[in-house]
């Protein structure tokens, strides 16, 4: 029995040297028959006669046998169709060949291995690719024919550039790793991948990985990717530690990816904007692509931004994407809703309704029929919000979004018409108008009080915006303002209005509006002229008591804080003169023959004038200085045909008291019941609330009661 098993492992070790003796005879003679040259040449007709590209070899290919067959081509690169510029180089290609069918000088394709691939994928004006020439190539003489029966896919350090021809846009992506295993038996096996992602117009700066089970179906044609997932971890585009989780249940393709479909999609998007914390996620059932056309239902997304003191959240619905030809789909129901709450009192919420039309490719998105409404809350404003319908359309796309709205609050229209470079941070120029503007008809209170908080600045340091605003009539503050015309910018985190002109009962307003959100810093500074005094502080509820036409020039701040009223903080100066001026809540004529007893002697003496008192003051200029509040006045100058005054003094403006100290000339025009106070000083002081103040005569009180700091 022991000398049968020994002659039978005896003759079986024969067999198999004989065959494995052949086997290297065979693989010897196919390793010297092989023509590097005349392979090289092939190659090289075949891309310049097929696709008009030329190829570009340091060496001619080279067989290896050892461990396995495989082609191996070194240093080699491939231009543009038609151009000598680089399409794509590779340090090193690795083709792994079966053994067998080369051995009978088939070229069975079996594994594949590139190092060092450098590709420019480039996109033109019409939307073509630099590479569709070389998917589904047609037969080319000289070459030998390929079966494709892949089992192992590795890419090691590659590079792609992908950039949109005529433009600045590029992405790139480099350091990319792709392992694929695939059993040769079901064609099936695991895809994982990893590298980083850059954008040269931008700071973007993402690594990502991810893996999938793998199915291929006639070559790389068509395939599967099953349990797909995909992160992204770093900064793009503003958002800093960013992370993005892509999933998909299945991912198919046919015909090189020109059509195919998604299960189960699902996406989330976490980082911060500045101060603001952004999460995202969207979801799709089902999507599917055909050539540059997109199909799908249900899709969902949702964004919130949290910041310390707020938060928004938008949502957006797709129920239905038809495909529409020659790219892109469109959708009739699309709906779009967002809620934003700062704090506890601030807040705007609505919803939009859109007749929706997008190409994802090319990045257009476009709207012809927007409807909808949007609310607004605030203590200042109608409870529980001041609502306004919306309308109009807008189209967008990467570096050309347009806008056109229209805001309905209740009788007024207020037009919005934008060309913006980039939606965030907002960045372009705009036009905002109405031919009418009743700001008061939103307001819980027209005249401002106390009683409630007042506007706070809203934060602008991430928009760069420019445009103007034209209001053919506008009610604000209870005050009628015949029109308003402004250049109006935001940039570096504040807005100013250089060059605005009002319009206000004959008079004019005009010069600049400064808003710092940073500070809580308002400031103004222009001229006026022709200004009637009397109908706006009739309008507008403000305890003026000086009347008549005012010109002059101001310069002002105050602070806009929900901790303390702005007249409290108000500080500036006014420089102004008065024509046709009066005095509200004093008759002077009156009081002076009420104490002209008391003036002829020498001894105090006071009256408080009745309420509809008041005085013609003929002509009076002089300089108002404000500091936090407090008015400061050096010096003011009064005359009429029969009184002449002159001093100072200072007012309260948050508790709306005054206390100015006067000296009084009688003139010859002086009625006669006042002749006997001719001639004699009379100090006056004014004391008590703006608008009725006591009028009390003090001898020895000629000088003013405050000297201002000089502004």
């Amino acid at each position: 029995m022991k000398i049968r098993l020994a002659i039978l492992l005896r003759v079986l070790g024969f067999t198999l040297g004989g065959i494995m003796a052949v086997v290297a005879a065979l693989a010897m003679w196919v390793w010297i028959s092989f023509d590097a040259e005349h392979t090289a040449q092939a190659l090289t007709r075949h891309f310049k006669d097929v696709h008009q590209r030329g190829l570009l070899m340091s060496q001619p290919p080279q067989l290896s046998i050892w461990p396995r067959p495989a082609l191996l081509l070194k240093r080699a690169s491939l231009t543009e169709a038609g151009r000598s510029e680089a399409f794509a180089s590779v340090t090193q290609l690795r083709l792994e060949l079966a053994t067998l069918p080369l051995l009978q000088g088939i070229f069975e394709l079996r594994g594949v291995r590139v190092t060092g691939l450098s590709v420019r994928l480039q996109r033109n004006r019409k939307g073509e690719w630099n590479f569709t020439d070389l998917i589904d190539p047609p037969a080319s003489a000289g070459l030998p024919e390929w079966q494709l029966r892949l089992e192992r896919l590795r890419l090691d350090e590659a590079r792609f550039a992908i950039e949109r021809q005529g433009g600045n846009e590029r992405i790139l992506l480099r350091g990319l790793q792709l392992d694929a295993s695939l059993p040769a038996s079901e064609m099936a096996g695991k895809l994982s991948w990893q590298g980083e992602l850059s954008e040269a117009a931008s700071t973007s700066e993402l690594k990502f990985r991810g893996d999938a089970r793998l199915k291929l179906q006639d070559g790389l044609s068509s395939g599967s990717l099953d349990e797909l997932h995909t992160n992204f971890d770093g900064n793009s585009h503003g958002l800093q530690g960013a992370t993005l989780q892509l999933d998909a249940q299945r991912l198919l393709w046919a015909r090189y990816g020109r059509e195919g479909s998604l299960a189960d999609l699902q996406a989330r998007l976490r980082g911060a904007a500045g101060a603001q914390a952004l999460d995202f996620n969207a979801s799709a059932p089902d999507l599917g692509w055909l050539d540059e056309t997109l199909q799908g239902r249900d899709f969902q997304s949702t964004l919130a931004l949290r910041t310390v003191d707020g938060q928004s959240e938008l949502r957006l619905n797709l129920p239905e994407m038809q495909a529409t030809a020659p790219r892109g789909f469109h959708t009739a129901q699309a709906r779009f809703d967002w809620k934003q709450q700062y704090g506890k009192t601030l807040g705007s919420e609505g919803q939009l309704k859109l007749d929706l039309y997008a190409e994802p490719l090319s990045g257009l998105l476009r709207a012809e029929r927007v409807a909808g409404e949007i609310g607004l809350q605030h203590p200042r404003l109608h409870t529980p919000a001041a609502r306004a319908r919306l309308d109009g359309s807008f189209s967008l796309q990467a570096g050309n979004n347009e806008l056109t709205l229209q805001a309905l609050l209740g009788e007024d229209a207020l037009q919005l018409k934008a060309r913006l470079q980039q939606l965030w941070p907002l960045s372009g120029r705009f036009e905002l108008g109405a031919t009418r503007l009743d700001v008061d008809r939103l307001l819980a209170e027209a005249r401002p009080s106390n009683s409630l908080p007042p506007l706070t600045l809203p934060a602008l340091d991430q928009y760069s915006l420019g445009g103007s605003l034209k209001l053919a009539h506008l009610r604000i503050g209870g005050v009628e303002i015949a029109s308003l015309q402004s250049p109006l910018l935001i940039d570096k985190g504040q807005l100013s209005a250089d060059g605005f002109l009002a319009r206000i009962h004959g008079g004019e307003v005009s010069g600049k509006l400064l808003v710092e959100p940073a500070s809580s810093r308002v400031s103004l500074q222009g001229d006026f002229s022709a200004l009637p005094l009397s109908d706006i502080a009739r309008e507008s509820g403000l305890p003026l008591p000086l009347g008549g036409q005012a010109s002059g020039s101001y310069r002002l701040g105050w602070l806009q804080q929900a901790s303390q009223a702005p007249l409290a903080t108000l500080s500036g100066a006014i420089r102004w003169n008065l024509t046709d001026a009066t005095l509200q809540g004093v008759d002077l004529e009156r009081s002076l023959q009420e104490l002209a007893p008391a003036i002829s002697t020498g001894r105090m003496s006071a009256r408080s004038p009745a309420a509809d008192e008041r005085s013609e003051l003929g002509s009076a200029n002089s300089r108002f200085v404000f500091e936090q509040g407090k008015l400061a006045v050096e010096r003011i100058e009064t005359r009429s045909k029969w009184l002449k005054l002159g001093g100072g003094g200072q007012a309260d403006l948050p508790r709306g008291e005054m206390d100015f100290s006067l000296q009084a000339e009688l003139l010859p025009a002086a009625p006669r019941e006042l002749t006997a106070l001719r001639g004699k000083p009379i100090p006056l002081r004014l004391k008590g609330p703006l608008l009725h103040p006591d009028l009390r005569y003090e001898p020895g009180t000629a000088k003013p009661t405050a000297s201002p700091a000089k502004k």
